[in-house]
Protein backbone atom coordinates (compact mmCIF):
# COMPACT_ATOMS: atom_id res chain seq x y z
CA UNK A 1 0.00 0.00 0.00
CA UNK A 2 6.65 2.88 1.08
CA UNK A 3 8.73 4.94 2.98
CA UNK A 4 6.02 7.03 3.50
CA UNK A 5 3.82 4.72 5.58
CA UNK A 6 7.12 3.55 7.96
CA UNK A 7 7.07 6.86 9.35
CA UNK A 8 3.95 8.02 11.43
CA UNK A 9 0.64 8.54 10.27
CA UNK A 10 0.04 11.58 11.49
CA UNK A 11 2.37 13.75 10.18
CA UNK A 12 2.54 12.02 7.03
CA UNK A 13 1.72 13.82 3.87
CA UNK A 14 -0.49 10.70 2.58
CA UNK A 15 -2.37 11.09 6.09
CA UNK A 16 -2.57 14.96 5.74
CA UNK A 17 -3.98 14.26 1.89
CA UNK A 18 -6.70 11.66 3.36
CA UNK A 19 -8.24 13.63 5.58
CA UNK A 20 -8.36 16.47 3.14
CA UNK A 21 -10.42 14.35 0.94
CA UNK A 22 -12.50 13.48 3.85
CA UNK A 23 -13.64 17.23 4.01
CA UNK A 24 -14.07 17.15 -0.07
CA UNK A 25 -10.48 19.69 -0.84
CA UNK A 26 -6.83 17.99 -1.44
CA UNK A 27 -5.17 20.46 -3.39
CA UNK A 28 -3.24 23.63 -1.91
CA UNK A 29 -3.73 26.93 -2.46
CA UNK A 30 -0.20 27.31 -4.25
CA UNK A 31 0.92 23.78 -4.64
CA UNK A 32 1.17 20.59 -3.22
CA UNK A 33 2.33 18.42 -0.11
CA UNK A 34 5.28 16.37 -1.45
CA UNK A 35 7.18 15.14 1.55
CA UNK A 36 6.84 14.27 5.43
CA UNK A 37 6.93 17.16 6.97
CA UNK A 38 7.01 17.41 10.85
CA UNK A 39 7.18 19.87 13.76
CA UNK A 40 10.16 22.28 13.98
CA UNK A 41 10.59 22.48 10.41
CA UNK A 42 10.71 25.08 8.02
CA UNK A 43 9.80 24.83 4.34
CA UNK A 44 7.57 25.84 1.76
CA UNK A 45 5.39 22.77 1.42
CA UNK A 46 4.46 24.35 5.34
CA UNK A 47 2.87 27.30 3.24
CA UNK A 48 0.90 24.86 1.38
CA UNK A 49 -0.27 22.15 4.25
CA UNK A 50 -1.33 25.24 6.31
CA UNK A 51 -3.22 26.22 3.60
CA UNK A 52 -4.97 22.56 3.30
CA UNK A 53 -5.60 22.99 6.75
CA UNK A 54 -7.21 26.73 6.59
CA UNK A 55 -9.27 25.56 3.33
CA UNK A 56 -11.03 23.03 5.27
CA UNK A 57 -11.63 24.62 8.33
CA UNK A 58 -8.99 23.06 10.80
CA UNK A 59 -7.25 26.70 11.16
CA UNK A 60 -3.98 26.83 12.04
CA UNK A 61 -3.95 30.56 13.95
CA UNK A 62 -6.48 33.07 14.88
CA UNK A 63 -7.78 35.17 12.37
CA UNK A 64 -5.11 37.86 11.48
CA UNK A 65 -2.37 35.58 13.95
CA UNK A 66 0.57 33.88 12.05
CA UNK A 67 -0.79 30.82 10.07
CA UNK A 68 -4.26 31.54 10.14
CA UNK A 69 -6.02 31.80 6.40
CA UNK A 70 -3.80 34.36 4.12
CA UNK A 71 -1.42 34.15 6.66
CA UNK A 72 0.44 30.92 6.49
CA UNK A 73 3.92 30.67 7.06
CA UNK A 74 6.83 28.33 6.08
CA UNK A 75 7.40 27.43 10.24
CA UNK A 76 5.65 23.86 11.50
CA UNK A 77 5.08 24.98 14.98
CA UNK A 78 2.60 23.69 17.57
CA UNK A 79 -0.36 25.59 16.09
CA UNK A 80 0.37 23.21 12.85
CA UNK A 81 0.80 20.45 14.58
CA UNK A 82 -2.50 21.11 16.61
CA UNK A 83 -4.46 21.55 13.40
CA UNK A 84 -3.25 18.11 11.91
CA UNK A 85 -4.11 16.23 15.11
CA UNK A 86 -7.61 17.53 14.76
CA UNK A 87 -7.58 16.37 11.23
CA UNK A 88 -6.52 13.10 11.65
CA UNK A 89 -9.57 12.42 13.70
CA UNK A 90 -11.55 12.54 10.33
CA UNK A 91 -8.81 10.30 8.70
CA UNK A 92 -9.66 7.70 11.25
CA UNK A 93 -13.07 7.88 10.73
CA UNK A 94 -12.57 7.37 7.03
CA UNK A 95 -10.60 4.48 7.06
CA UNK A 96 -13.63 3.10 9.48
CA UNK A 97 -16.26 3.80 7.06
CA UNK A 98 -14.46 2.05 4.71
CA UNK A 99 -14.59 -1.26 6.05
CA UNK A 100 -17.84 -0.56 7.60
CA UNK A 101 -19.54 0.06 3.94
CA UNK A 102 -22.79 -2.23 3.40
CA UNK A 103 -24.12 -0.64 0.82
CA UNK A 104 -22.97 0.66 -3.02
CA UNK A 105 -23.55 4.15 -2.11
CA UNK A 106 -21.32 4.16 0.73
CA UNK A 107 -18.95 2.21 -0.96
CA UNK A 108 -18.70 4.74 -4.33
CA UNK A 109 -18.81 7.32 -1.72
CA UNK A 110 -15.12 5.96 -0.11
CA UNK A 111 -13.66 4.93 -3.28
CA UNK A 112 -14.48 8.89 -4.79
CA UNK A 113 -12.38 10.00 -1.69
CA UNK A 114 -9.14 7.69 -2.59
CA UNK A 115 -9.60 8.75 -5.94
CA UNK A 116 -9.28 12.12 -5.24
CA UNK A 117 -6.01 11.14 -2.58
CA UNK A 118 -4.87 9.49 -5.27
CA UNK A 119 -4.51 12.48 -7.44
CA UNK A 120 -2.63 14.09 -5.29
CA UNK A 121 -0.61 11.34 -3.83
CA UNK A 122 0.71 10.19 -7.19
CA UNK A 123 3.62 8.09 -6.17
CA UNK A 124 1.49 6.14 -3.09
CA UNK A 125 -0.18 2.78 -4.11
CA UNK A 126 -2.40 3.09 -0.66
CA UNK A 127 -5.38 4.92 -2.07
CA UNK A 128 -5.30 3.28 -5.51
CA UNK A 129 -5.53 -0.23 -3.38
CA UNK A 130 -8.14 0.99 -1.81
CA UNK A 131 -10.14 2.84 -4.24
CA UNK A 132 -9.78 -0.32 -6.35
CA UNK A 133 -10.66 -2.75 -3.10
CA UNK A 134 -13.91 -0.37 -2.95
CA UNK A 135 -14.71 -1.07 -6.43
CA UNK A 136 -14.76 -4.66 -6.27
CA UNK A 137 -16.68 -4.75 -3.29
CA UNK A 138 -19.28 -2.83 -5.21
CA UNK A 139 -19.16 -5.96 -7.75
CA UNK A 140 -20.11 -8.27 -5.51
CA UNK A 141 -23.37 -6.58 -4.79
CA UNK A 142 -23.76 -5.28 -8.76
CA UNK A 143 -26.45 -7.50 -10.26
CA UNK A 144 -26.28 -6.53 -13.54
CA UNK A 145 -23.76 -8.35 -15.40
CA UNK A 146 -23.03 -5.22 -17.81
CA UNK A 147 -22.48 -2.74 -14.40
CA UNK A 148 -20.97 -5.36 -12.79
CA UNK A 149 -18.16 -5.76 -15.48
CA UNK A 150 -17.77 -1.87 -15.62
CA UNK A 151 -17.17 -1.96 -11.80
CA UNK A 152 -14.08 -4.58 -12.18
CA UNK A 153 -12.92 -2.47 -15.07
CA UNK A 154 -12.74 0.88 -12.55
CA UNK A 155 -11.21 -2.03 -9.87
CA UNK A 156 -8.54 -2.53 -12.73
CA UNK A 157 -7.95 0.80 -13.52
CA UNK A 158 -6.60 1.80 -9.64
CA UNK A 159 -4.90 -1.88 -9.22
CA UNK A 160 -2.90 -1.40 -12.53
CA UNK A 161 -1.93 1.90 -11.59
CA UNK A 162 -0.95 1.00 -8.07
CA UNK A 163 1.05 -1.91 -8.97
CA UNK A 164 2.72 0.94 -11.72
CA UNK A 165 3.89 2.45 -8.32
CA UNK A 166 4.75 -0.31 -6.28
CA UNK A 167 5.19 -3.33 -8.31
CA UNK A 168 6.97 -5.82 -6.27
CA UNK A 169 3.90 -5.00 -3.28
CA UNK A 170 2.20 -8.58 -1.75
CA UNK A 171 -1.32 -6.64 -1.36
CA UNK A 172 -1.48 -5.79 -4.45
CA UNK A 173 -1.32 -9.05 -6.23
CA UNK A 174 -3.01 -10.47 -3.90
CA UNK A 175 -6.08 -7.96 -4.48
CA UNK A 176 -5.98 -9.22 -8.14
CA UNK A 177 -6.35 -12.39 -6.96
CA UNK A 178 -9.54 -11.11 -5.51
CA UNK A 179 -10.49 -9.36 -8.17
CA UNK A 180 -10.57 -12.30 -10.38
CA UNK A 181 -13.61 -14.24 -8.76
CA UNK A 182 -16.26 -11.20 -9.53
CA UNK A 183 -15.26 -11.72 -12.87
CA UNK A 184 -15.88 -15.97 -12.96
CA UNK A 185 -19.16 -15.11 -11.19
CA UNK A 186 -20.08 -12.84 -14.39
CA UNK A 187 -20.31 -16.23 -16.95
CA UNK A 188 -18.79 -18.79 -14.90
CA UNK A 189 -18.60 -21.35 -17.92
CA UNK A 190 -17.22 -19.02 -20.46
CA UNK A 191 -14.92 -17.53 -17.72
CA UNK A 192 -13.84 -19.63 -15.75
CA UNK A 193 -10.98 -21.43 -16.98
CA UNK A 194 -9.39 -18.22 -17.77
CA UNK A 195 -9.75 -16.28 -14.45
CA UNK A 196 -9.08 -19.38 -11.83
CA UNK A 197 -5.79 -19.37 -14.29
CA UNK A 198 -5.31 -15.65 -13.43
CA UNK A 199 -6.36 -15.69 -10.08
CA UNK A 200 -3.91 -18.57 -8.87
CA UNK A 201 -0.86 -16.50 -11.16
CA UNK A 202 -1.82 -13.48 -8.81
CA UNK A 203 -1.62 -15.34 -5.71
CA UNK A 204 1.39 -17.45 -6.16
CA UNK A 205 3.28 -13.71 -6.75
CA UNK A 206 1.84 -12.26 -3.82
CA UNK A 207 3.46 -15.62 -1.96
CA UNK A 208 6.32 -14.98 -3.39
CA UNK A 209 6.63 -11.21 -1.79
CA UNK A 210 5.52 -12.37 0.96
CA UNK A 211 4.73 -15.64 2.37
CA UNK A 212 2.85 -14.56 5.42
CA UNK A 213 0.04 -12.57 3.80
CA UNK A 214 -2.68 -14.28 5.82
CA UNK A 215 -5.08 -12.79 2.96
CA UNK A 216 -3.87 -15.03 -0.11
CA UNK A 217 -4.47 -18.07 2.06
CA UNK A 218 -8.19 -17.11 2.82
CA UNK A 219 -8.71 -16.21 -0.66
CA UNK A 220 -7.31 -19.68 -1.20
CA UNK A 221 -9.28 -21.36 1.45
CA UNK A 222 -12.48 -19.70 -0.10
CA UNK A 223 -12.35 -20.79 -3.50
CA UNK A 224 -11.77 -24.14 -2.78
CA UNK A 225 -14.74 -24.20 -0.36
CA UNK A 226 -16.71 -23.59 -3.37
CA UNK A 227 -15.44 -25.61 -5.45
CA UNK A 228 -16.91 -28.62 -6.12
CA UNK A 229 -14.99 -31.47 -4.61
CA UNK A 230 -14.69 -33.60 -8.51
CA UNK A 231 -12.61 -30.95 -8.95
CA UNK A 232 -10.33 -31.34 -5.85
CA UNK A 233 -12.51 -28.35 -3.68
CA UNK A 234 -14.74 -28.97 -1.28
CA UNK A 235 -15.21 -28.04 2.86
CA UNK A 236 -12.51 -31.06 3.76
CA UNK A 237 -10.04 -29.67 1.28
CA UNK A 238 -10.43 -25.90 2.33
CA UNK A 239 -10.41 -26.09 5.76
CA UNK A 240 -6.44 -26.73 6.34
CA UNK A 241 -6.18 -23.74 4.06
CA UNK A 242 -8.65 -21.50 6.86
CA UNK A 243 -6.23 -23.15 9.51
CA UNK A 244 -3.16 -21.91 7.90
CA UNK A 245 -5.12 -18.40 7.76
CA UNK A 246 -6.29 -18.27 11.03
CA UNK A 247 -2.39 -19.27 11.98
CA UNK A 248 -1.38 -16.34 9.59
CA UNK A 249 -4.01 -13.52 10.76
CA UNK A 250 -2.62 -14.22 14.35
CA UNK A 251 0.74 -13.28 13.96
CA UNK A 252 0.15 -10.48 10.89
CA UNK A 253 1.38 -7.14 11.82
CA UNK A 254 0.33 -4.53 9.25
CA UNK A 255 3.75 -1.61 8.64
CA UNK A 256 0.76 0.71 9.48
CA UNK A 257 -2.94 2.09 11.16
CA UNK A 258 -3.79 2.31 7.23
CA UNK A 259 -2.08 -0.71 5.47
CA UNK A 260 -4.18 -3.87 4.57
CA UNK A 261 -5.82 -5.56 7.09
CA UNK A 262 -8.71 -7.00 6.40
CA UNK A 263 -10.01 -10.60 6.31
CA UNK A 264 -9.74 -12.11 10.04
CA UNK A 265 -13.22 -11.64 11.21
CA UNK A 266 -14.63 -13.34 8.09
CA UNK A 267 -11.94 -16.21 7.98
CA UNK A 268 -13.20 -16.93 12.03
CA UNK A 269 -16.21 -17.33 10.84
CA UNK A 270 -15.27 -20.41 8.61
CA UNK A 271 -14.42 -22.20 11.43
Amino acid sequence: MSNLFKSKILLGVFAIALMFAVAGSAMAADGAVTKTLRQGMRDTQVKYLQQMLNENGYTVGAAGKAGSAGMETTYFGPATKAAVVAFQKAMTTSIRKLFQAKTIPEFVEVANRFERISQIEKSEWLPLYYASYSYIMISFQETDPAKKDEMLDQAQKFLDQAMAIAPNESELYMLQGFLYPSRINIDPMARGMKYIGEMNKALDKALELNPDNPRVYYLRATMTLHTPEAYGGGAAKALPLYRAADEKFRIFKPESDISPNWGREICETEL
